[in-house]
């Protein structure tokens, strides 16, 4: 969920086009690389207006959770 107060300031609607994107650091092998599930980068393409949010509650992710987790076949996965 974006906070109220950022949604007024990216004036976003219920009808707001928006990009959300999470920061990856690739690595060789894809395995160790990691992303950033705690700060994604949210975009209005309606009004080209961009922020990076902080999730406060961060009990499922850490900010470099390791890809491999995510991997299908992975020993994690």
């Amino acid at each position: 969920d974006i906070p109220s107060s950022l949604q007024a300031l990216m004036e976003i609607t219920p009808q707001s086009n928006l990009l959300i994107y999470n920061i990856m650091i690739v690595q060789t092998p894809i395995e160790n690389s990691t992303v950033n599930f705690v700060a994604p980068l949210i975009f209005n393409t309606d009004n080209q207006v961009m922020a990076q949010i902080i999730i406060d509650d961060r009990n499922d992710f850490s900010i470099a959770e390791p890809i491999k987790n995510y991997l299908k076949g992975s020993e994690n996965g």
